[in-house]
């Protein structure tokens, strides 16, 4: 009965997440991000990958690139996965966390698929660029532009600019 306190845990999940989908499909993502927060704060809304996944989505989508930093590097220490990594980097590499970018890139493998490796590589040598690593980085964005044939051409590109200005 509603109102009484008496709802099973699932249906209490499924309002929580039901409604952050809802705020987030409406074009609301911060109100959805709180909603799905606070089942997670209030242990109703399991941490599972799909649900951290659409929390940290909702945060992105909202403008609040902090809190979605957060639940990607939960993600990432919790599943390992590589797309979270990569999204994580990316926002780290906008505040010039170069350090922070590197480490966090040993949490997770860059597996078989060509896009995430080379990209991958492409993060770790703006990181490795960044903090003036320039022999790193040129091997960065070699590997960027020989696991990932759409990177080669801005990774060639990135190649010559350090050889030329940095590498003698």
């Amino acid at each position: 009965e509603i109102g009484t306190g008496d709802w099973s845990s699932d249906v209490c999940s499924s309002v929580f997440l039901l409604l952050g989908r809802y705020f987030i499909y409406r074009g609301v993502p911060f109100d959805g991000a709180r909603v799905i927060s606070r089942g997670l704060n209030e242990k109703v809304v399991e941490p599972t990958f799909v649900n951290l996944e659409l929390l940290s989505q909702a945060w992105f989508a909202a403008r609040e690139f902090d809190e979605s930093l957060e639940i990607l590097k939960l993600i990432v220490s919790q599943y390992g996965d590589i797309e979270a990594c990569l999204r994580a980097c990316q926002i780290l590499l906008e505040d010039e966390e170069y350090d922070k970018v590197l480490s966090l890139l040993t949490k997770a493998e860059p597996g078989n698929r060509p896009a995430d490796q080379g990209m991958y590589f492409k993060l770790k040598g703006y990181a490795e660029y960044g903090k003036g690593d320039y022999t790193y980085a040129l091997e960065s964005f070699r590997l960027a532009g020989k696991s990932d044939p759409e990177l080669a051409e801005s990774s060639q590109s990135w190649c010559e600019y350090i050889e030329d200005e940095f590498i003698k």
